[in-house]
């Protein structure tokens, strides 16, 4: 009697079907191998990792790469009674949760640099510049402003509960001693 585990003679597959079956086995293997390893170059990754990459790809005599947006692009420069000294905005938060409308602005390299632009409905629009190393602020109102081109509107996004900010802001402002000058792009501020 033969071991109930067996196939029968008849019911034995092929030599054809052996390796057909091992060669299918090899080929989806290979297929998913590929898969990842696409997918690893140019998938999501995590951030560190997408740091990497980013930093990468970059030309290495560029200091400030523009090679990802997401967030806020430009500069804000400041002389005067605030310092002198210049933020390059990498990042953009919307002030819908700290109940303004805006968005609050900084620079990943340099955390000491922050600034929030307002546009509230009743009263007037002002860039506050937080003064680095400290926690004092300089406030511009918009009439202390002798360019103001700053149009910031909601995008379509909701993320968290928060609707997404973009626009554009471009300003040149004095307040006795203090001067400001900003040129941003803004995308995706949430």
């Amino acid at each position: 009697m033969k071991h109930p585990m067996l196939l029968p003679d008849s019911e034995t597959p092929s030599a054809w079907t052996r390796w057909w079956r091992v060669i299918r086995r090899i080929l989806i293997t290979t297929t998913a191998l590929v898969i990842v390893s696409i997918w690893a170059l140019i998938g999501p990754l995590p951030k560190h990792m997408m740091k990497a990459r980013h930093d990468w790809l970059t030309a290495p005599d560029d200091p400030h790469p523009q090679y990802y947006f997401d967030g806020a692009r430009g500069t804000l420069a400041s002389s005067g009674t605030g310092g002198n000294w210049t933020m390059y905005a990498s990042e953009c938060v919307s002030g819908q949760a700290r109940m303004f409308y805006g968005v609050s602005l900084s620079d990943r390299t340099n955390p000491a640099l922050a600034a929030r632009i307002v546009q509230p409905e009743s009263g007037v629009e002002h860039v506050t510049v937080q003064i680095p190393n400290s926690d004092k602020e300089v406030t511009f109102n918009r009439q202390q402003c002798s360019l103001w081109d700053v149009d910031i509107q909601y995008d379509r996004t909701v993320f968290n509960g928060i609707r997404e900010l973009a626009g554009h802001a471009r300003f040149e402002c004095s307040q006795g001693d203090a001067h400001i000058v900003g040129n941003l792009e803004l995308r995706k501020c949430h």
